[in-house]
């Protein structure tokens, strides 16, 4: 076996759903597979070598008649027909290899299993890949003079097939861009070409566009607006006053979605800028695909995907069925004709997997990757649905939303979701707003031991309601998640948890967030925005975010109790609105800095003179700047406390081991004790049983750079 062989069959890189297809062979006629039956209850096997044809009853390619089913379509129309054992499951077994979709799995109320009967879809040997794909694999190169590899797509110049994303060997490469690393900014604000209506045309620097370009209308402007970054087509270019029209608005006429100067924005498709090794660019109009090879690659070896489908799977009015240990890979998504936003969240794309009103489905030890919008979309009105042991990566959008942005009885509530165990890694390759996971309408959701890195916007989002607007988003519990790599300075005004809207009995416990940069503003740790009540945050550490460790814009009667708020590079706490309510007690906790920049651990926004007592309540807590000066909005502790706060807190080194390297066990006689801090395990936060597939996961190419 060689070396590029063993590689893939490991499922370790699961990138390259493609390049597992052309050596996968002869794979499931190995005398190691089991005969039929093997699994109990009813099953059917089904290899991309099999014929649809067989009855599916084996996974011996010699057995003829009664080998295995070619595709998983004519496994679905055998399920529905099967006999149901009492107590027995029905099995769909993957042989290794690619399961090529030709259309996307459609699971409905005639698949439904039973709690005693379920239907399992699984992969025949866990060691060995089967993935399902929504891609196909782009041949017959040609290469040019300049080396460039050529390919006539004879779909695409007809018009039946378009893509915007593009694969080699599993790793994601990206379009011409200009800049081609950093940002354009906006160089004037132009007023929307209708009165009252969005803004839709920007002023740019003399040189950025060209009314010259190839194919002008497939080029595609993304403008970053604090939270989120519309994807804008081109109407028309004044040359002459510099100006950018853009077919519709970037969104609504509201100070959010301005097109102010100084914002940032690259331009995307631009056949003129090919030019760096891994860029790539499809002529729509002649089918041509031109690929710049990477050092090393070679079209006969590299094996170059693009997405077909825009989605793999729906489950819809079914319940009690399971995937174990499948992969699914490559999701179509190309910008409209009249350009796309969002507004926060990106909240408008669906899933590679999506789902409404199944309940008790699960998906353990899978992978989904390489897709253009978010991985796993559990709609409105999924119950008792869990992800778990699984990897959801490379992803154009987010990994996980569950519920949705209507209220009951407008859409049924989606509840008692579980996620435990999962990494998601690499989102926002195409649409950098969006989410690590997105909890919206939906109540008694568990986050659970879970890693989310690498993103451009919020790691975990909770709630949809602005304001104190009653909502059935109660209950949801975010335990034990270790968040990293958040917004690395791409997008602003976002938290590792990021909480919206009244959520009560709703738990923020035991996570760790580090590393969460913004663009501009708003690199928070754990950010309570608009109307967030009655939540408590509890033993959490948060470190090393660009603004503070903790944000509250308003809300009322949240708890934040014994938790760690370390090195915020401004403060370490910030309360941006000011209510006649309480909004929030904080106590037992320690603030801790560690610039002489961040000596105002507390940054209180308030009316001149107005008390902080009854509206917030600070005491038991401790405070410390390993660089020195500790201030109380411009004043001393002593001022602070006389003025009614903190009467029982301390301004004391905390004793940590060593802090600026990550270890925040305290020493045995820390003063953190004497204010009623109670150490707690932030070791336990992350996977709780990391996977092979889940350790050996690399960071994928990032989409944008600084």
């Amino acid at each position: 076996m060689n070396q590029r062989r063993a590689f893939l069959l490991k499922g370790i890189s699961a990138g390259s759903a493609i390049a597992a297809a052309k050596i996968a062979g002869p794979i499931a006629a190995a005398s190691a597979l089991p005969p039929t039956h093997a699994h109990g209850g009813t099953t059917l096997f089904v290899s991309p070598q099999g014929r649809d044809t067989n009855d599916g009853t084996t996974a011996h390619q010699q057995a003829q008649l009664h080998g295995p089913l070619a595709t998983l379509t004519a496994a679905l129309r055998r399920l529905t027909g099967m006999v149901i054992y009492p107590g027995q499951p029905r099995r769909i077994v993957l042989c290794p290899g690619i399961h090529t979709l030709s259309e996307p799995l459609k699971l409905g109320p005639r698949h439904r299993g039973t709690a005693e009967s379920p239907v399992i879809f699984s992969s025949l040997n866990p060691d060995q890949p089967a993935i399902i794909s929504g891609g196909r694999q782009i041949s017959q190169w040609r290469v040019n003079e300049a080396g460039n590899w050529i390919a006539h797509l004879p779909e695409v110049a007809a018009g039946r097939w378009q893509f915007s994303q593009l694969f080699a060997d599993g790793q994601r490469r990206y379009r011409p861009r200009l800049p081609l690393r950093g940002f354009y900014k906006i160089a004037h604000q132009i007023p929307a070409s209708k009165p009252g209506g969005g803004d839709d045309q920007l002023g740019f620097a003399p040189g950025e566009f060209s009314p010259h370009w190839h194919n002008l209308a497939d080029v595609e402007v993304l403008c970053f607006l604090e939270w989120f970054a519309p994807r804008m087509r081109i109407s028309a270019l004044d040359m002459h006053r510099n100006i950018v029209r853009f077919v519709s608005p970037v969104g609504r006429p509201a100070a959010w979605c301005r097109l102010r100067r100084g914002k940032h924005f690259i331009i995307e498709n631009v056949r003129e800028a090919l030019g760096e090794p891994g860029q790539w660019y499809l002529d729509r109009r002649s089918g041509e695909l031109t690929y710049l090879p990477l050092p090393g690659e070679n079209p006969d070896r590299t094996i170059i995907a693009a997405p077909v489908l825009p989605y793999l799977l729906k489950l819809e009015n079914t319940g009690h069925i399971s995937f174990e240990n499948i992969q699914f890979q490559f999701t179509n998504w190309n910008c409209p004709p009249a350009g796309y936003h969002s507004g926060q969240s990106e909240i408008m794309l669906g899933g590679a997997i999506r789902a409404t009103n199944a309940h008790h489905c699960t998906f353990d030890a899978c992978g989904v990757s390489h897709v253009g919008e978010y991985g796993i979309a559990l709609g409105a009105g999924c119950r008792h649905n869990r992800i778990r042991n699984s990897c959801l990566y490379d992803l154009g959008a987010g990994g996980i939303k569950i519920g949705g942005t209507k209220q009951p009885p407008a859409a049924p509530l989606a509840r008692y979701n579980t996620v435990f165990n999962t990494l998601i890694s690499s989102g926002g390759r195409k649409h950098p707003g969006a989410m690590g996971i997105w909890i919206g309408i939906a109540a008694d959701n568990l986050l659970r031991h879970n890693e989310i890195r690498d993103l451009y916007q919020t790691g975990i989002s909770l709630g949809w309601t602005w304001g104190y607007q009653k909502t059935a988003a109660t209950g949801n519990r975010v335990l034990h998640n270790y968040i990293h790599r958040i917004g690395q300075r791409i997008t602003s005004d976002m938290g590792g948890i990021y909480m919206l809207g009244v959520s009560p009995n709703t738990i923020i416990e035991g996570n760790v967030i580090k590393h969460v940069s913004d663009n501009s503003y708003g690199g928070w740790g754990i950010y309570f925005d608009e109307g967030a009540s009655y939540i408590v945050a509890r033993n959490n550490l948060t470190m090393f975010t660009q603004s503070a460790g903790l944000h509250l814009h308003y809300g009322r009667d949240n708890v934040v109790e014994n938790n760690i708020f370390a090195f915020g590079a401004v403060h370490q706490m910030r309360r941006s609105r000011f209510e006649k309510h309480l909004q929030m007690t904080l106590r037992h906790n320690i603030f801790l800095a560690n610039q002489h920049s961040a000596a105002e651990l507390l940054n209180i926004i308030r009316p001149a003179g107005q008390p902080l007592e009854a509206y917030l309540k600070f005491d038991h807590n401790l405070y410390w700047n390993l660089a020195g000066t500790v201030r109380f909005l411009g004043g001393t502790f002593a001022a602070w406390q006389h003025a009614g706060e903190d009467p029982h807190s301390l301004v004391a080194n905390p004793d940590f081991i060593n802090p600026r390297e990550g270890n925040f066990t305290l020493e045995g006689n820390s003063p953190a004790l004497r204010i009623g801090f109670v150490p707690f395990n932030w070791r336990r936060a992350g996977l709780a049983a990391p996977t092979a597939r889940q350790r050996s996961l690399a960071i994928c190419p990032p989409a944008f750079t600084v």
